[in-house]
């Protein structure tokens, strides 16, 4: 059983005179709840993926009277919730051998440009490749999960202040796989990836400019393991995170914050040979730059 799920998309929002907005909110699932018993052999493999983009581009700054108070000084906002789940809330039984797999992709970019307003752009990015999983296999047994996110956000203004935020309201969360019951008869191979690569700028000649990015990775979150053969276990948390801040007249703020765990609890039982692998890499940088401010 195979089962895919695509959702693509765009918003795009451009003033001359007042305040630009776009926003986009895409959730993605592969296969949400399923239960299934095989007497033979049994294969599940699902895949969500996610591409979306959020662009606001405005000119002239909007009078505060034709605007409400919550964006009175902003020239543009751009924000983005995008969430992919490859598989969640799955129950595989297998008399013989059993493969499941569950893949998460988000590709996002969220931009805003201003000219005489403030310049905002949000993003929230969160993709787990199998979750909520009980899997038993009578023969040979072989899971994996993995969930990857590629992220833009950046703004922009001439005389506003310009704010690029990403996963700062709630930490962008990337998982392989988490909260899995695993039991196999034989030998058994568990993988669990998780995947980011961000990018957040922001840059403003006449006031103060602020990017802020924060990510949290885990490869494997909490897995209880029974085999009863030989294991081979493999936890990745890969990212790479730069953010960038300009400014020439006011001040220029960068936060760059990642968390990223390997392998995070479990309960692990092999009864022969057994390899376990937790590898973690974290490519991350804030830079800062001002002229006639701080930085």
């Amino acid at each position: 059983l195979s089962s895919t799920s695509a959702v693509i998309g765009s918003a795009d929002g451009e003033s001359t005179a007042g305040v630009a907005t776009a926003d986009v909110e895409f959730d993605a699932t592969g296969i949400d709840g399923i239960a299934m018993n095989v007497g033979g052999i049994g294969t599940l493999a699902s895949t969500a993926s996610v591409n979306g983009s959020s662009d606001a581009t405005n000119v002239g700054a909007a009078a505060d009277a034709d605007v409400t108070p919550m964006v009175e000084d902003l020239g543009s906002t751009a924000k983005g919730d995008l969430d992919a789940t490859g598989l969640n809330s799955a129950h595989l039984f297998s008399s013989s051998d059993g493969d499941v797999s569950g893949i998460a992709t988000i590709a996002g970019s969220i931009n805003a440009e201003s000219t005489a307003g403030d310049g905002l752009a949000e993003g929230d990015f969160d993709a787990e490749g199998i979750t909520n999983l009980e899997m038993g296999a009578g023969g040979l047994f072989d899971l994996a999960g993995q969930a990857q996110v590629n992220a833009d956000v950046s703004a922009s203004s001439v005389s506003g202040t310009a704010d690029a935020l990403s996963g700062v309201t709630d930490n962008s969360t990337i998982k392989g796989l988490s909260a899995i019951e695993a039991d196999g008869a034989s030998d058994g191979t568990i993988l669990g990836t998780a995947f980011g690569d961000f990018s957040t700028s922001a840059e403003s000649t006449g006031a103060n400019a602020t990017a802020n990015a924060a990510q949290s990775l885990t490869g494997i979150d909490s897995a209880n393991i029974d085999f009863g053969g030989t294991g081979s276990i493999s936890a990745i948390a890969q990212d790479s995170n730069f953010v960038e801040a300009s400014s020439v007249m006011g001040d220029a703020s960068a936060t760059a914050s990642v968390d990223a765990i390997g392998l995070n609890g479990g309960d692990i039982h092999i009864a022969s040979d057994a390899v376990l692998t937790s590898s973690v890499s974290v490519d991350s940088a804030a830079d800062s730059s001002s002229v006639g401010g701080a930085s």
